[in-house]
C-alpha cells in the first residue's frame, strides 16, 4: 500500500540529478524508481552517470528499473 500518491511536478535546475534531489526534498519522498537507460559511453562522458550522482545525495531507497530490449521486426 502507498502511503503517498505520486507527485508529477516541474522543477528548474542546472541538472537532471539536481532536479529530481530538489523534487525528492520538496516532497519528503523517500523512494525514487529511475527507468535505466541504453544510453552510450559518450553520453555518460557528457551527462556523467545519473544514477550514480542520485545515490551519492539521496538518502532514501533508489529503484534502477530496466526495460526489455526493443526489437526490429
Amino acid at each position: 500500500k502507498t502511503h503517498k500518491p505520486a507527485v508529477f511536478l516541474p522543477v528548474s535546475a542546472d541538472s537532471i540529478p539536481e532536479a529530481i534531489i530538489k523534487t525528492s526534498v520538496a516532497t519528503d519522498c523517500d523512494t525514487i524508481i529511475l527507468g535505466a537507460s541504453q544510453e552510450g559511453f559518450l553520453s555518460h562522458a557528457l551527462q556523467g552517470n545519473i544514477p550514480e550522482a542520485i545515490a551519492k545525495e539521496f538518502e532514501g531507497t533508489i529503484i534502477l528499473v530496466k526495460g526489455a530490449p526493443l526489437t526490429v521486426h
